[in-house]
């Protein structure tokens, strides 16, 4: 089944840059997709690209109080002028009207500037799942957890205390868009805070969420993890470009063929990299908190698959050290994990080097799947 986008035409406003093209239009401006397909489109950048980018638009909606987020990616091959970029709905995506809110290009190889692209309104209506999807046929001895309606407050009161930090570094980068001395030493406090808030709401989950003798869910660790990796972080010197003016010329960018297959709150302006980082993780500490108050899980689902199937699967979380293997090779089509960042390595006897796949996190990736390609492989 598809639904075809007409020509929508995009104008692109580059980092420190305010030039852009003013005549931007829209003639069509609205897909619906449910839960578990997927849409996809094409988009002319007008000249080729200088180098293989990976290009991001992020689409968002508030759902009482609450943040919901679509990531549509595709990658830009060297020297061509389109590529299609494509959003995957998960199957526990929030139903909703998710509107566009920014875009970016990444830099080339030794360049630092990303490429910000103003985005024109452009909705997309999430609808619930229209079938059941094979992999959920499938009974799962997964515990799921029914939440009582204090319990689902407590989630919210968390998830809108997480909301208030990003809405203060909002309201600061506003005004101070450089990053500086100031700048750090307000993010450091919104990163003590945010540590400390999740070291109260662990006590207070385990008095009112967990059950006797149940364990912490693992991901309480992986942000303290992350909030210590922040610390590290801001306590570097500011960072300078040293290229401002890359690319300076706007590029007229058109996106065709908007077609059903089978998103983080940001300033107009993009904000130097060090806000982005800090916004990240709080955007993840929230989502995580969003999934378990939707889904009762503490785990989630991964499909691991590699070209040519039949390679060794090893795996870790991030915050830890041993490598474990898992019990089968590739290709996986469910393996269960604790809700947490992980880190990946797949070998395959007979092709020469491994493939690693580090902090893979299932905060924000909305497509659940690990695929993998070796190279270098003996013909058999």
């Amino acid at each position: 089944m598809r639904n075809y986008f007409c020509l929508l035409a995009f104008c692109l406003s580059y980092l420190n840059i305010s030039r852009c093209q003013s005549d931007v239009r829209v003639i069509s401006d609205h897909a619906t997709v449910s839960a578990g397909e997927s849409i996809e489109w094409n988009v002319d950048l007008g000249r080729p690209s200088e180098c293989q980018r990976n290009l991001l638009v992020i689409f968002q909606t508030q759902i009482a109080g609450a943040t919901y987020e679509i990531d549509a990616r595709g990658t830009i091959a060297n020297g061509a002028g389109s590529a299609v970029v494509r959003a995957d709905i998960p199957l526990d995506q929030k139903p909703g009207i998710y509107t566009s809110l920014i875009g970016r290009l990444d830099p080339c190889p030794r360049y630092s500037n990303f490429t910000d692209l103003k985005v024109p309104k452009i909705t997309m209506t999430v609808t619930a799942p229209s079938q059941t999807s094979p992999n959920q046929t499938q009974k799962s001895d997964v515990e799921h957890l029914s939440f009582s309606l204090t319990q689902e407050q407590f989630f919210n009161t968390k998830i809108s205390d997480f909301d208030d930090l990003d809405t203060q570094i909002n309201d600061w980068t506003r005004d101070h868009p450089k990053d500086d001395a100031a700048l750090r030493d307000f993010l450091s406090g919104i990163v003590s805070d945010a540590d400390k808030l999740l070291t109260s709401t662990e006590k207070q989950f385990r008095q009112q969420i967990l059950k006797p003798g149940q364990e912490m869910p693992a991901f309480f660790a992986d942000f303290h993890a992350q909030y210590d990796s922040l610390r590290i972080e801001l306590k570097q010197a500011p960072y300078v470009s040293r290229r401002a003016d890359i690319n300076e010329a706007p590029v007229r960018i058109s996106y065709v063929g908007f077609q059903r297959v089978s998103a983080l709150i940001r300033p107009a302006g993009l904000p130097p990299p060090i806000v982005t980082s800090v916004k990240y993780v709080l955007a993840d500490n929230i989502g995580a908190f969003m999934y378990v108050k939707d889904t009762g899980l503490f785990t989630f689902d991964l499909k691991l698959t590699s070209s040519p199937p039949g390679a060794h699967i090893y795996f870790k979380m991030t915050t830890e050290d041993k490598w474990e293997e898992y019990s089968v090779p590739t290709d996986v089509e469910k393996a269960t994990f604790a809700f947490a960042s992980w880190d990946f390595r797949f070998r395959k006897d007979g092709c020469k080097d491994p493939v690693d796949k580090p902090d893979y996190s299932p905060y924000r990736d909305s497509v659940r799947i690990i695929a993998v390609k070796f190279s270098r492989c003996k013909a058999r």
